[in-house]
């Protein structure tokens, strides 16, 4: 069977300026992957358009905008609604592939459980086994350190394999990290080295020491995955499922004041054993192009689904903005140079007053503008989906 595994890894709240192949701003904070960087395409240009944690999985797995924000819910609700719509999990289990999701929190924190095993996912695995993996270990703030998350995906992966010796089935892992989740929750032995840290405010040292030992424990996941008897067999995807929370971290963590968004950009890095890629992607593209992006690799075209985005493979460049949302709270437009953020109340008021949000957007049908009355009327559609209880969009 020439199908091959796949291997998908969230960073937890990560910009693309951390990681080397992106800037020189934070050299040697993340060595690990940027050495990873010269085996894989690295793709410039990938936003985060959908927040938090949950609704960017959602966004991601499903190429969907889920309509609420997770604290808006009433409780016991569910970010997805609990409707029928269509996941990469969903499409790669008819396909043959087990599934697994692997997190280093508790599998039930906002739903994620519920979620996971309702689109497409066999085993869902989080805190709960990896402390009885690990017995003793120190756990963090929210659940065990991406270094026993990595030991635990190394060790999956093998069983894995050796079930598919078995009966031939290739596997979708999903794993997503945690210590680089604001304030910084890496171990308390976590520290930087002293070259990063005398660059920096002492304020930072411990979100950033978050992100180095998260690199270390990452990119040795990386060297196992693309290690000579697995990468040519293994689709490594290395992205973050959101950028970090702007209103959130310490301000000195941007580079420039410019960067310090929601919808930032995003690391997106990928090692495909079909195709001979460039090094180098430039391509304007969000959280919902994930899903459609992995299935075009793998060469599965699903019949009808929900998937609303676009392969960064397939036409991306003819919609070159992008539009976004963090349930009905804030809502995001770019193009290629400028972004523009504004809460949903705002957006209503801004169409009324008939405002442009980008001018002189070059399309394949013309030179457009995006107004606020397009991103409202983009809002209503993805609502309508939901609305329609069952999400098949033309």
């Amino acid at each position: 069977d020439p199908r091959p595994n796949v291997v998908l890894t969230f960073l937890e709240s990560t910009n693309a300026f951390f990681l080397t192949p992106y800037g020189d701003h934070y050299a040697g904070l993340m060595p690990q992957l940027s050495a990873l960087a010269g085996q894989m395409t690295t793709i410039h240009g990938m936003h985060n358009t959908s927040a938090p944690t949950i609704s960017a999985l959602i966004t991601a797995l499903c190429s969907i905008h889920p309509p609420d924000h997770p604290a808006d819910l009433r409780r016991g609700a569910s970010a997805d609604g609990r409707l029928a719509y269509t996941c990469v999990s969903d499409v790669l289990r008819t396909a043959g592939y087990r599934t697994v999701f692997l997190q280093g929190a508790s599998k039930t924190v906002t739903g994620k459980e519920y979620f996971l095993r309702t689109h497409g996912f066999d085993q869902v695995l989080g805190l709960e086994d990896l402390q009885a993996a690990f017995p003793g270990a120190r756990r963090g703030p929210w659940g065990m350190h991406d270094a026993q998350l990595v030991q635990f995906a190394q060790r999956t992966i093998d069983r894995l394999e050796r079930e598919r010796a078995h009966d031939g089935r290739p596997f979708l892992l999903v794993m997503l990290t945690l210590d680089t989740h604001d304030p910084g929750m890496a171990a308390a032995d976590c520290a930087l080295p002293p070259a990063v840290a005398q660059r920096f405010p002492a304020a930072v040292h411990r979100q950033l020491a978050a992100f180095h030992c998260s690199d270390r424990a990452i990119g040795t996941l990386g060297r196992f995955v693309l290690a000579p008897e697995r990468r040519d067999r293994t689709l490594w995807l290395l992205t973050a499922d959101h950028a970090m929370f702007a209103d959130l971290v310490d301000a000195r963590l941007y580079p420039t004041a410019g960067d310090r968004r929601h919808f930032a950009e995003i690391p997106l890095q990928l090692h495909d054993p079909l195709h001979q890629l460039p090094k180098r992607l430039d391509r304007l593209a969000g959280t919902r192009d994930l899903a459609p992006t992995l299935l075009h690799l793998l060469g599965i075209q699903p019949a009808l689904h929900s998937l609303t985005g676009r392969s960064l493979f397939g036409g991306t460049e003819a919609f070159p903005f992008l539009v976004g949302r963090s349930g009905e709270r804030l809502v995001f437009a770019r193009d290629a140079t400028r972004a523009v953020e504004l809460p949903v109340g705002r957006l209503r008021t801004a169409c009324e007053r008939g405002e442009v949000l980008l001018a002189g957007v070059v399309t394949a049908l013309g030179v457009v503008d995006v107004t606020a009355c397009d991103l409202q009327a983009w809002l209503g559609w993805q609502n309508g989906l939901w609305a329609a209880q069952r999400i098949f969009p033309a």
